[in-house]
């Protein structure tokens, strides 16, 4: 896990998440190292911090997006329903999880969604134009990209089927795949990225809890 020194400056910071995190996620992928690449990341790319409840992309036009890449805290995409009227979360990010619009990187078209911290969180961002500008000097990233498109078909899938199970089920799923997630973040977006309301997730989430207690305690 990598962690944080309040002495560090961002720049520090910036080519300790290159290192420790971004090359390896690279050479995985890409099955190579490339002479040069860590240093060109860090030209191309910045590290922010961002506050609770501040939009990091807001929907538009695809030059003004960002690969964004939390290092820590949480944050969500969400669209407005204008036939529900109101704000439909479709996924919450965790730490270390990329954030892109890779059909409107692909294909130059307006991105969907709005992106908004949950917490504050450090984020290691790169613009759309300083990506491609990456892929040219570097075209063995490009597979890098697939990944990408990869992992948001697998959360699609994911979302769709929790979607599909009831309630109880529902929750008890999420929240074993994402341990303390409740204890961290505002159970209205849980709520909501769970196609339920606040009332009955937290109806679901004391079943949950009172079922996980009995289990640790027969197992004493």
């Amino acid at each position: 896990m990598l962690k944080y020194d309040p002495s560090e400056t961002k720049q520090e910071i910036q080519r300790r998440i290159v290192q420790v995190i971004i090359m390896p996620f690279i050479q995985a992928v890409t099955k190579t190292n490339p002479e040069g690449l860590s240093d060109a990341v860090i030209h191309y790319s910045q590290v922010v911090h961002g506050l609770k409840d501040q939009f990091m992309e807001e929907e538009g036009a695809a030059e003004e997006g960002h690969l964004l890449m939390l290092c820590s805290g949480f944050a969500l995409n969400f669209y407005y329903d204008i036939r529900l009227n109101k704000s439909v979360v479709t996924h919450i990010f965790k730490k270390y999880e990329v954030m892109i619009d890779i059909n409107s990187f692909l294909n130059k078209s307006d991105r969907k969604g709005n992106l908004q911290m949950l917490t504050d969180g450090l984020i290691f961002k790169m613009s759309y134009h300083a990506l491609r500008s990456l892929l040219v000097d570097y075209p063995i990233l490009n597979v890098a990209l697939w990944q990408f498109q990869a992992e948001r078909e697998k959360q699609y899938l994911y979302y769709q089927h929790l979607l599909k199970l009831a309630l109880d089920e529902r929750v008890k799923v999420y929240l074993e795949d994402n341990p303390g997630i409740a204890t961290q973040i505002n159970n209205d977006c849980i709520a909501n990225y769970l196609g339920t309301c606040r009332s009955r997730f937290s109806t679901a989430y004391a079943k949950y809890r009172a079922a996980t207690l009995k289990k640790l305690s027969s197992n004493k």
